[in-house]
C-alpha cells in the first residue's frame, strides 16, 4: 500500500490518487504531468481514467419546473398588487374623497398616505416578481425564496394595506411546509 504525501491516508496499490484529498500519489503520474523538454506533455498516463472518479454535483432542492402553478400564482398576485398600487398612486385624490364621504372615515386617510401605500405595493410587487424570476432561472427553489414570500406578504399588508400581497404569505408558508423537505 502507498501512502498519501499530503494527508497520510493509505492508498491502494493500484490507485494513483488519494481517496481523501485527491492528491496524485504515483511517481508515474507525476512524470506524466510534467512538461518534457520537447514541449510534448502528452503520455499514455494522461489518457487513462482516474482510479477514483469525481462525482457529478447533484441538484439540491425542488425544481421550479415542478411547481409552475405555485410560481404562476405568485406572479399573478404580484401583478395584481402592482395594479392595485398603481391605482392608489394614480387615483389617490379620488380614493381619499370616497373614503371620507362614503365610509365616514373623516380626515384619517389622505391622498399622500394612499400614494405612499401604493408606492410600497408597487415596490414589493416588482421585488417579488424579480426574486421569483431569479429563482426560476436559477433552477432550484430554496428555502429563502419562501421566506422572502412570507416577509413580502407581511410587509405588503402592513405598509401597503394590500390583501393580494398578504396572500403571498400563504404561498410562502405552503412552500416552507410542503415543497421544501
Amino acid at each position: 500500500m502507498k501512502q498519501c504525501p499530503d494527508c497520510g491516508t493509505e492508498v491502494p496499490a493500484d490507485g494513483n490518487f488519494c481517496p481523501e484529498c485527491g492528491t496524485a500519489v504515483s511517481d508515474e503520474h507525476r512524470e506524466a504531468t510534467t512538461v518534457h523538454s520537447s514541449g510534448n506533455n502528452h503520455t499514455h498516463e494522461d489518457s487513462e481514467e482516474w482510479k477514483y472518479p469525481v462525482d457529478e454535483p447533484t441538484q439540491t432542492g425542488p425544481r421550479p419546473a415542478d411547481h409552475k402553478l405555485l410560481l404562476g400564482a405568485v406572479i399573478a398576485l404580484s401583478v395584481i398588487g402592482l395594479f392595485e398600487g398603481g391605482a392608489q398612486i394614480l387615483f389617490a385624490d379620488t380614493l381619499a374623497e370616497m373614503a371620507q364621504e362614503d365610509f365616514g372615515i373623516g380626515e384619517q386617510i389622505s391622498s399622500e398616505t394612499l400614494v405612499m401605500a401604493g408606492s410600497f405595493s408597487v415596490g414589493i410587487s416588482v421585488a417579488v416578481t424579480g426574486v421569483t424570476a431569479y429563482f426560476y432561472h436559477g433552477g432550484t427553489l430554496k428555502k429563502r425564496y419562501f421566506w422572502v414570500l412570507v416577509a413580502a406578504g407581511v410587509v405588503g399588508f402592513l405598509l401597503a394595506q394590500s390583501l393580494f400581497l398578504m396572500l403571498l404569505t400563504a404561498f410562502g408558508i405552503y412552500g416552507l411546509i410542503s415543497v421544501i423537505d
